[in-house]
């Protein structure tokens, strides 16, 4: 992992975190409460012991990790996703300004939870309230500029993203959903993709 100098960005993630907040402040601040939604970008090494029940799929991806950069998809076998439920995707940013982002593969187990497939479909589709209003109510725009944000901070300092929402203001079986965001290369050195994986409790 040393060769990959470039991805290690540990003194500027304290400044991403305080950017962070400093949106979430903004972003109330303009009048809506926004639900339970914190994000952060960990530096690339940071221990998978830190990540809870994620362990085992950061220990994967760090040991993918080449002198080339960043691990590649076809680098994963089926085998490296068992136990996970089919509660993961892979997205794709649509241009360097990650605008937004292209669901390339939306896991079985997304679906079930989500009751809809993304499956070639944009993430901002997700956070769109005149199309998906019961999974995050009048919050969906406030959400998705929270997510580009996030997204952006992960793209810029390479780091192992770590995200946990509280969807108790809503009428769902599950109000606890952590996800954990790990980037991805196809062929260049840099990364453009991102593979998340979910929990629900």
């Amino acid at each position: 992992m040393g060769a990959c100098s470039y991805i290690s960005a540990a003194p500027r993630l304290k400044v991403a975190r305080r950017k962070i907040l400093k949106m979430l402040i903004k972003t109330i601040g303009g009048g809506s409460e926004l639900p339970c939604f914190r994000y952060r970008v960990f530096d690339i090494n940071t221990s998978p012991d830190s990540f809870g029940s994620f362990r085992k799929y950061v220990d994967i991806w760090k040991n993918k990790i080449t002198i080339s950069g960043f691990p590649k998809w076809n680098d994963y076998d089926v085998s490296d996703f068992i136990g996970c439920k089919g509660q993961y995707s892979l997205s794709k940013r649509v241009d360097c300004q990650n605008s937004d982002f292209k669901y390339v593969l939306w896991g079985h187990g997304l679906t079930w939870y989500y009751k809809m497939d993304m499956t070639t479909h944009f993430m901002s589709e997700l956070y769109d309230k005149n199309k998906n209003h019961m999974i995050y109510g009048c919050y969906g725009d406030l959400y998705w500029k929270y997510v580009l944000f996030c997204m952006n901070n992960l793209f810029s300092y390479n780091g192992i993203g770590y995200g946990k929402m509280d969807l108790g203001f809503i009428d769902r079986k599950y109000t606890d959903v952590r996800h954990l965001d790990l980037l991805i290369r196809k062929n260049s050195q840099m990364p453009n993709h991102v593979l998340s994986l979910f929990s629900f409790t």
